[in-house]
């Protein structure tokens, strides 16, 4: 039993880099998605999604809906024919300042199964989370970038950043997050003059961050097709509107299964890594807030005993436990 654990393990991690080390694309069409109807800050700080081969429906950004079948049951799925990018704002304080939080999440029909790259991300109702975070002079100091389940972050300061607040040792170098290479710095300050936006490219299928620039909008406008997409608030997922003019949650809203997306189930993920995260719900998406009202904590690690400190909605703390100094 020693002996066959540890192996266990390591054959575990072994299929996890595999599965999701990028896999390179050629030539595959890409469309950029534009926030529209925000207001102030969240307008002007937000992301331009660039979503790889959006021509499949399931890496379309879609809306949240719900319906009821004809036998009373309760169906809530992700319509691609329609995007939805949901917002919200959050403030957070150090002993070094205050800093507020703006965040964009997306969600997707599906991450369908593939053998080649191994998906085992696979599931429905998936979605991905973006948050730029600004100082106390509402200049944007980090982008972080991770899987609505909380897998894959990614966090990428800017020249905006005081240099007393990386961790030790951070050199700006290219970042490889399981396959994906993502810079190592945002020169936003050093390209101000050239009003860039952060362009967040998407993979298919897994819909993983994949990359990241700094490009003017009508760069991005002149290279690809553009969807410009409503905004809405992160609450409006708790009132999804039924066909009998009453909401239910996109989120399942009581029991051990309160805070996770419904029908987001992700049954490789638990037979891989339930045990070694102590959590038989690893890997399902779940609503992004704080565990006492949500029923889980926002993780983002496998590593059950150090899943406090990793919890992203705690961010100043989350930071901190990435090494970096706020």
């Amino acid at each position: 039993m020693r002996v066959i654990l540890p192996c266990t393990l390591v054959v575990l991690c072994g299929i996890y880099l595999c599965a999701n080390a990028g896999v390179a694309s050629f030539e595959a069409q890409t469309t950029a998605y534009v926030l529209e109807g925000a207001d102030g800050l969240v307008q002007q700080y937000a992301p331009v999604f660039v979503i790889e081969d959006d021509h499949k429906a399931f890496n379309k950004i879609g809306t949240p809906v719900a319906s009821v079948s004809k036998h009373g049951r309760e169906l809530v799925r992700v319509d691609p024919a329609h995007p939805t990018i949901y917002t919200a704002v959050e403030h957070f304080e150090t002993n070094r300042g205050a800093y507020t939080n703006l965040i964009y999440r997306i969600h997707f029909e599906a991450s369908p199964f593939t053998w080649v790259p191994l998906n085992v991300s696979a599931g429905k109702n998936v979605g991905a989370i973006a948050i730029v975070t600004l100082n106390v002079s509402d200049e944007p100091v980090w982008l972080t970038t991770v899987q609505s389940c909380g897998c894959y972050h990614a966090i990428i300061p800017t020249d905006y950043l005081d240099e007393e607040a990386y961790p030790d040792g951070w050199d700006g170098s290219e970042r490889v997050v399981y396959g994906e290479h993502l810079p190592g710095q945002l020169y936003l300050k050093s390209k101000a003059a050239e009003n860039p936006r952060i362009a967040v490219r998407i993979r298919s299928g897994s819909h993983r961050c994949m990359g990241v620039s700094l490009q003017p909008l009508d760069t991005l406008q002149d290279a690809m097709p553009t969807v410009y997409a409503p905004a809405a608030p992160i609450e409006a997922l708790k009132a999804l509107e039924l066909d009998d003019g009453t909401t239910t949650s996109f989120y399942h809203t009581h029991g051990h299964r309160k805070g996770l997306v419904k029908g987001a189930y992700k049954p490789l993920e638990t037979l891989l890594f339930g045990l070694w995260s102590w959590d038989h719900n690893v890997g399902q998406d779940r609503e992004y807030g704080p565990k006492e009202e949500t029923g889980h904590r926002f993780y983002t690690t496998l590593f059950f005993a150090r899943k406090k400190d990793a919890d992203m909605w705690h961010y100043a703390d989350y930071l901190e436990h990435n090494g970096w100094k706020p």
